[in-house]
């Protein structure tokens, strides 16, 4: 049996291994990147993992996209965690057939409509108009315009703009502080599920989670059709969503901290404290966590990011997020690849200046905890490198919850839990070929040594999953 790396069923094989960041970048497809050669600079980079906003586009887009990432994943031999994003009962705008520009102080008209000739904003969504009051602020394109409501109709209402600006089409909607009581799983979030399943995406991102019943629909839905394997991610963008963070966060395989729609309920000098909460919150359960929104958004059209914007990306590193979402800025930016760029280069020299935060309690700790957390340690205090076999992913979930200043390397036999832990804080996964665990680790061994990133004198602490029945599952080696 050959060393090293596996081949799969086809040609797969992953044997690029990241060493250089802790904090992982996920970019979001799109118009301006959905190509070859950009993807691929991407990936060059820096890039984690690839976001679908299923809120865009059709099933050929994302078949597109998806395909896209696989064929470049296989040519430079890295693992690539592909996410689907399901839309949720957002409201957005309906079909314009131009943007409408808004003055301050103008009166517009809202309509329970799926298009418009530009006349009025169409809406498709009926609850909108059963619970909007006059005096209600709206919230357009994430608070980009704002208008207060005047006068309510049936199924219409208008409100006055307090700011300039254009109304696009497709852009998301909201009245402050207000949660409309739709459904968390609508029947287009099913078929993009059924779709992402069969198109083999290895996360699946749900918005607006409320409790986590929300999270344990989906699950379930995801069991009867085939997509047991594929992770979920709770997006927290609402009151009951930041509310019920603890039973969602127990249900949810990862948290995403969804700025954008959290300004729609919350005041915008109140997110950073919520921000910083969802982040100790999910880490204490255990859970990846994700921040997403307006990141490098000036990125979308200068080649430069803000100052404010530096110190935004650096302060989640110091906080000790797993990965780092661009959106606007790869999906239809100027400069896709020099926003990850960018941001790779301010999470390394965040990480080389810093330690990064540690959660030291955690809540209903069990003995696997506990050994992940005496792995972390074991390392720290030799100065050692971690090695860890696995094979549905947990024990490197665990280990990597534990925030070790070591490196972890992970190697298993499954290419989706592979592509599931390049998502993971500090984790470089490894696909290898092997009849069983010793001869996983070895293989592993001999891959990192080639790669140069283990030379001669340096300790290895040799992890495997605990389960029933096993009487070793720590050595410690010396290259």
């Amino acid at each position: 049996m050959s060393r090293g790396c596996w081949r799969g069923g086809t040609t797969r094989r992953f044997c690029r291994v990241n060493h250089l960041k802790r904090t992982k970048i996920v970019a979001t497809l799109g118009p301006a990147s959905a190509n070859e050669a950009t993807v691929a600079a991407m990936i060059k980079a820096g890039a984690d993992a690839f976001r679908v906003n299923f809120s865009h586009g059709d099933e050929e887009a994302w078949e597109r996209y998806a395909k896209l990432v696989r064929v470049l994943e296989e040519r430079l031999e890295k693992g690539l965690a592909l996410i689907g994003d399901l839309t949720g009962p957002a409201l957005r705008i309906g079909k314009i057939s131009e943007p409408m520009r808004v003055e301050r102080g103008l009166t517009i008209e809202f309509r329970l409509s799926e298009a418009s000739d530009g006349s009025f904003v169409p809406i498709p969504q009926k609850r909108l108009f059963d619970e909007v009051e006059e005096g209600d602020e709206v919230l357009i394109d994430e608070g980009r315009i704002r208008l207060r409501v005047t006068d309510v109709g049936i199924d219409s209402f208008k409100a006055q703009a307090l700011i300039d600006g254009l109304i696009k089409p497709r852009k998301n909607l909201a009245l402050f502080g207000k949660e409309l009581g739709l459904p968390s799983l609508t029947d287009r979030d099913i078929e993009c599920a059924k779709f992402a399943v069969a198109a083999d995406f290895d996360y699946l991102a749900m918005s607006f989670v409320r409790t986590g019943s929300d999270v344990r629909r989906l699950k379930e839905f995801l069991d009867r059709e085939g997509g047991e394997d594929v992770k979920v991610i709770a997006k927290i963008e609402t009151k009951s969503g930041v509310e019920n963070l603890a039973s969602i966060a127990s249900e949810a395989d990862a948290i995403m901290v969804a700025r954008g729609d959290l300004g729609n309920f919350f005041p915008l000098e109140e997110i950073p404290s919520l921000q910083r909460e969802i982040i100790r919150t999910s880490l204490s359960f255990g859970r990846p966590v994700i921040i997403a929104t307006q990141l490098l958004e000036s990125m979308i059209a200068n080649p430069v990011p803000t100052r404010s914007e530096v110190v935004d990306v650096m302060e989640a590193v110091r906080e000790g997020v797993d990965a780092l979402m661009l959106a606007g800025e790869t999906a239809m930016g100027n400069y896709p690849v020099e926003a990850i760029r960018w941001m790779r280069r301010i999470i390394e020299k965040t990480e080389s200046d810093l330690t990064p935060t540690r959660i030291e309690t955690y809540r209903a700790e069990t003995l696997y905890d506990r050994f992940a957390r005496g792995i972390a340690l074991l390392a720290e205090s030799m100065g050692a490198k971690i090695a860890v076999y696995t094979r549905s992913g947990r024990t490197a979930v665990r280990i990597s919850r534990y925030r070790p200043t070591t490196a972890v390397y992970a190697a298993t036999g499954s290419v989706k839990v592979a592509r599931q832990m390049s998502m993971l804080w500090g984790v470089s996964p490894i696909v290898v070929e092997a009849r069983d665990r010793d001869e996983a680790l070895e293989n592993l061994l001999f891959r990192l040594k080639e790669e140069k990133l283990l030379s001669f004198g340096d300790i290895v602490v040799i992890a495997f999953g605990i389960r029933e029945g096993a009487t070793e599952v720590v050595r410690i080696v010396q290259v």
